[in-house]
């Protein structure tokens, strides 16, 4: 007996069964669509990477702004993100959106338009409040601090929830979250080389004031490539790829197929324990990556006291290890599953955190933890991102507001510690080991190195469960490589028995 929101339907009658061969085949979705599809987060990716990496020190070194106040700014901005992914999520699952563009990249192409409007003004001189006191200018840039990232969660959320639209194959989605993160990691790349070549003209010279016109011309050429690859997303791929709404899972002891398919609503999720614990671990592997990437320049420049150019030379490491670990991921996650790859990746970003503490002043060592950062980051955000397909399963209807709920955890969770820790820079100024020596040391050492212990405890409380499992409705709601479709479906346009 199924219940209203539940149906279960046989794809074997009579004697017929699917042909597997031709499933996996229907199940995949075409490289080239692969590629357009990951051409869709570029925007967004270059955006994060000079928000992230470079916000801080261009209000502090080049705009001279009180440290504190530019925390307030990363704050507010996390805020927002997180509050616009929730709804961005819940209204992107309920209205259909344009019909020729399809319900997520409808939402993707406003936010897209909301990013181009205000995040080139971010990293510009105030147009008319230069020379007025940090209170005034937070407000100016606050306004288009808001608009950025109202649009940047438009783009992110619409642009996940595409992947469980895309495909019902798990080692698929998993491929669809390695080419994601893939282009993440060059656009990073992208980033990190163009400020190199545009900051490597006077290498002797600290930051300040008169660098403010080559962050201009990086935030305007990161922009330009943004765009590019936004209209390439929107004219090269396709809001779905498979035809129908059922999933299955193979029953290797009867030789069947049967599949259990049951709605979920956005209200349905919160009665979901392992909507929660997956939530943590997507908060704490933010956490890791962010704090990370925030602080790691302020680390080269301050506390072992490289040149400048370390600035983009050392991210520039880290993103060349995450893309060569992104080659590997689908291999690696389909031999040892995502649990065991999630452990492996938490163990390689602790010794990130741990050797960090050890460098000294002008050492080359930080390119070694580089890479353990690179690579360890790169993992457990792939694999993150897996766990969250394997959570959403077939339940397509309530993605967006699933990938909306990670993000609000994650956002405030990055907003939060970055202030915490800037009023913690203040306090200390002048009581450390000179120059900021311990302080981005334990930064880099508590706040990433906690956030991966935190992974890992929650990781244990997920690891004796399938992934899937719904408390709520009493149903595991897989999917699996062998995917039937409307075509293999023998009895495809029966009524299902209820």
């Amino acid at each position: 007996m199924a219940t209203e929101k539940e149906t279960s339907i046989n794809p074997v009658a009579n004697g017929r069964s699917t042909n597997t061969n031709d499933q996996t085949q229907e199940s995949s979705v075409p490289f080239i669509r692969k590629l357009a599809f990951g051409c869709g987060h570029v925007f967004n990716d270059l955006a994060a990477s000079m928000w992230f990496s470079y916000l801080l020190i261009y209000f502090n070194k080049v705009l001279n702004f009180n440290s504190v106040l530019a925390g307030y700014l990363m704050l507010a901005g996390q805020i927002c993100d997180g509050l616009s992914t929730t709804f961005v999520g819940i209204e992107s699952d309920r209205i259909n959106g344009c019909c020729f563009l399809g319900k997520r990249k409808s939402w993707h192409l406003v936010g897209t338009f909301c990013v181009l409007l205000s995040f080139p003004f971010i990293f510009n001189p105030c147009i008319t409040c230069d020379n007025e006191p940090d209170s005034i200018q937070l407000i100016y840039y606050i306004s288009f601090i808001l608009v950025f990232q109202f649009g940047w969660a438009n783009v992110q959320i619409s642009h996940l929830s595409l992947i469980p639209e895309l495909t019902k194959n798990k080692h698929e989605r998993v491929s669809l979250n390695s080419i994601r993160y893939a282009f993440t990691v060059l656009s990073n790349l992208a980033v990190y080389i163009i400020f190199w070549i545009i900051f490597n003209m006077n290498v002797g010279e600290k930051l300040g004031r008169k660098d403010s016109g080559k962050f201009e011309l990086l935030v305007f050429i990161v922009t330009g490539i943004g765009v590019f690859f936004s209209f390439t997303f929107h004219i090269l791929s396709p809001e779905k790829m498979y035809s129908t709404p059922v999933a299955a899972e193979n029953k290797e002891q009867e030789g069947l197929l049967s599949c259990t398919q049951s709605i979920m609503t956005w209200k349905d999720w919160w009665y979901e324990p392992q909507f929660y614990m997956i939530a943590v671990i997507y908060m704490a592997t933010r956490l890791f990556l962010n704090i990370s990437q925030i602080y790691l320049p302020l680390y080269v420049l301050d506390t072992i006291q490289l040149n400048k150019k370390y600035i983009a030379i050392v991210p520039l490491v880290v993103y060349i290890f995450s893309f060569l670990t992104t080659l590997i991921m689908k291999m690696v996650n389909s031999t040892i599953g995502a649990k065991m790859t999630f452990v492996i990746g938490l163990i390689i970003s602790l010794s990130f955190s741990i050797w960090i503490l050890f460098i000294p002043i002008n050492s080359m060592q930080v390119f070694g933890a580089a890479a353990f950062n690179g690579i360890g980051g790169s993992i457990i955000l792939i694999t993150s991102l897996s766990l969250t397909t394997e959570l959403i399963a077939t339940n397509t209807e309530s993605a967006a507001f699933v990938y909306g709920s990670l993000s609000l955890v994650d956002k405030c969770a990055n907003g939060i510690a970055v202030v915490v820790i800037q009023h913690l820079l203040a306090m200390n100024t002048g009581n450390c080991c000179g120059d900021c020596l311990c302080d981005n040391r334990l930064i880099l050492f508590v706040v990433p190195g906690g956030a991966a212990t935190i992974g890992f405890i929650f990781l244990c409380l997920l690891g004796p469960q399938k992934i899937g499992v719904r408390k709520r409705t009493k149903l595991y709601v897989p999917y699996t490589q062998n995917t039937p479709t409307e075509s293999s479906n023998p009895i495809n346009n029966q009524q299902p028995n209820v």
